[in-house]
């Protein structure tokens, strides 16, 4: 996917489209069914499978030929994710998340009121302590995402008060 978006890539475009169109979709859903948490394996190595698919995401959003009227589908998966894995990331994953939203953003396919907009819209109800770990990851996420933007000066106002503001 990389390659494919990469104009000075020898392998610029040359996907075919109907491979090229799978590779978007399948990449844009993988993060909704994975289920392995697992960072590092002490017999695997490094599984990191929402990292990776995180980088896989980010390639997705950022392809020239991924449509800006899906960037919702994006924002409905990370959410859905966030509250659905129960434990706390402790292998960067949450940071790799990050990247899916900052690195549109500096490439100018997703534009900061549409994150802002979604971080207001999102809601953790913290009752157990899972609920918890699922607010904490989300907050990290976040907290890249500001971090990224800022070290750049890409930091719009009313995003970095959204971040700023987030609780549960």
């Amino acid at each position: 996917m990389s390659a494919d978006a990469n104009q000075q890539s020898i392998f610029y475009q040359e996907l075919n489209a109907g491979i090229r169109n799978v590779l978007l979709n399948q990449g844009l859903y993988y993060l909704s069914k994975e289920k392995d948490t697992t960072g590092f394996s002490s017999q695997y190595g490094w599984v990191h499978a929402f990292a990776h698919g995180a980088d896989l995401l980010t390639e997705v959003v950022c392809h020239p030929n991924f449509p800006k009227n899906r960037v919702h589908e994006v924002f409905e998966i990370l959410g859905q994710l966030f509250k659905r894995v129960s434990i706390r990331f402790t292998d960067d994953e949450d940071w790799s998340l990050a990247r899916v939203l900052y690195e549109p953003i500096l490439q100018g396919k997703l534009e900061q009121e549409q994150v802002t907009s979604w971080i207001k819209a999102v809601d953790f109800l913290i009752e157990e302590r899972e609920d918890f770990y699922k607010f904490s990851n989300f907050k990290s996420c976040l907290l890249e995402v500001y971090v990224q933007l800022d070290q750049r000066n890409s930091l719009q106002d009313d995003l970095k008060e959204a971040i700023q503001s987030f609780q549960y």
